[in-house]
């Protein structure tokens, strides 16, 4: 079975990319909600809220980068490739965390930059998971 071929490091990469993808597009509608309000679409941020949508996100945010600090730790072999990546992972939480902290949900410019940050962090990660496999 296709499940038993694919090795559990894997599984986890893909489940962390999955997720930080849902989470960058409930982002995305962030900085939209006035004009999505206006034109009728009704998105979940603009039924749930700027604020709250805002906080589940970097919620997810935290959890999944944690998670996958954790995971990385149990599953990758090579010492010094986990060092690297749970402590990036990890430092990566943090950027997240402080870096939230300086947002107003309801400042569409706010979120706006905050998201292409985010968009940013997605992209490192690419870049740094063949990397640190390379250690």
């Amino acid at each position: 079975s296709l499940a038993l071929a694919v090795p559990p490091l894997v599984w986890l990469m893909i489940a962390f990319f999955v997720a930080f993808g849902v989470v960058i597009a409930l982002l995305k509608d962030v900085p939209d909600i006035e004009g999505d309000a206006v034109f009728g679409v009704r998105t979940f941020s603009v039924r749930a809220g700027a604020r709250r949508v805002f906080a589940a996100c970097v919620a997810a945010l935290l959890a999944m980068f944690v998670g996958f600090a954790a995971g990385l730790g149990l599953l990758v072999q090579s010492v010094p490739a986990k060092c690297f990546l749970v402590c990036a992972q990890l430092c990566f939480a943090a950027w997240i965390w402080r870096s939230s902290r300086a947002v107003d949900a309801d400042d569409s410019p706010q979120v706006y930059q905050y998201y292409m940050k985010v968009w940013g962090l997605f992209y490192l990660e690419y870049l740094l998971l063949p990397l640190a496999m390379l250690i």
